[in-house]
């Protein structure tokens, strides 16, 4: 049997595109958006660019974008050179400038890092945020990536994962969400349990104590080294598949019917409260945000991210027995969503 060929970055690349294409075009052929605006701009900092297909004040997206991005340069941001799992011994030869240690990265995962004050590098993926309108919508993010470095790509890796921020969540939303990703992980071999743990782990801003959302799954540092047994081609067919599962996750819960839900004024602050611990965490806590603002990368397409609109009150605390409450109390802790049968069993079993 013939030796499977790893993709290149430039087949890798494709695959994002198609993944940005098939999300877009969903938005609008299924859930009704107008077309967004088409933005396609180049990396000033080394080679490449992307495209950004951003809505504002859409009738079902207050503000939202997919984003498509595939740089490269001659300097590997400070944020990224951390994060590389696997050592390129020729370059930690060869160069002076070169260090190498090991380290363990916030998903649990454990390498040889090189980095290089001239370390080459291409990057590339598809990052993608909703803010809807309704609050009875949920806010949605999602990212695939891809990186590389070194002058033959010796150390590379694929990242991503998506999560769920609903304001005024249904049961069987927030199990139907994680039932898909258990499919999607099972279908490519990946642990859909630690990805999820790793998700409840980095969605979490310890300065309030509480998750950003319902979680999702995480990943980051897939790689020969990392993943025994798995090729680079199965590891893109992975991340490629997520995206495409994404019209999936949200589909019942961007229905016609949902977007036409009459809301309170009470809904819309808790709305507006809860976006503003959404933006907290981007520019505080979100290493995409660091490595896009470090890598000197498009401004504008870096902070689509951010919310149209967000609020922040002093010590807001919801009114007890509230569903608001509710939702802070349980849906914003981690829990095991498919091992419970319905919302009452949140408030004895959840994951600490």
């Amino acid at each position: 049997m013939a030796k499977e060929m790893d993709p290149t970055v430039e087949e890798i690349e494709t695959a994002m595109r198609g993944v940005q294409t098939h999300i877009s075009d969903y938005m609008v052929n299924e859930v009704g958006t107008a077309k967004p605006l088409e933005d396609v701009w180049e990396y000033t900092k080394g080679t490449g660019g992307g495209v950004s297909r951003v809505w504002e004040q859409d009738t079902v997206l207050e503000r939202g974008g997919v984003l498509f991005s595939g740089i490269g340069g001659a300097q590997l941001p400070i944020s990224a050179s951390k994060l590389f799992a696997k050592s390129v011994s020729s370059a930690s030869e060869q160069s002076a400038t070169t260090t190498t240690t090991t380290t363990t990265t916030t998903t649990g995962e454990t390498g040889t890092t090189a980095t290089s004050a001239s370390m080459p590098f291409r990057a590339t993926g598809v990052s993608l945020v909703f803010h809807p309108s309704n609050p009875h919508l949920p806010t949605v993010h999602m990212n695939v990536r891809y990186f590389e470095a070194g002058a033959n790509g010796e150390q590379w890796w694929f990242g991503g994962g998506i999560d769920l921020t609903p304001y005024y969540p249904r049961f069987e939303d927030c199990q139907r969400f994680h039932e898909t990703l258990r499919r999607v992980c099972a279908e490519h071999g990946r642990d859909y349990v630690r990805h999820k743990q790793q998700c409840d782990r980095y969605f979490y801003l310890p300065h309030r104590d509480e998750c950003r959302g319902i979680g999702g799954i995480f990943f980051d540092h897939l790689n020969a080294e990392t993943c025994p047994g798995s090729t680079k081609q199965q590891l893109l067919s992975f991340v490629v598949a997520l995206g495409h599962a994404f019209t999936e996750c949200i589909g019942p819960m961007y229905t016609k019917e949902r977007q036409a839900l009459a809301f309170s004024e009470t809904q819309r602050d808790y709305q507006l409260l809860r976006r503003g611990r959404y933006v907290e965490f981007n520019l505080v806590l979100d290493r995409g945000t660091k490595f896009g603002l470090e890598s000197q990368g498009r401004t504008e397409s870096i902070l689509v991210s951010m919310p149209a609109q967000a609020t922040w009150r002093y010590n807001y605390q919801p009114p007890q027995e509230s569903r608001e409450a509710f939702v802070n109390r349980y849906y914003l802790r981690p829990q095991r969503w498919l091992e419970i049968q319905n919302e009452a069993d949140m408030t004895n079993t959840r994951e600490e």
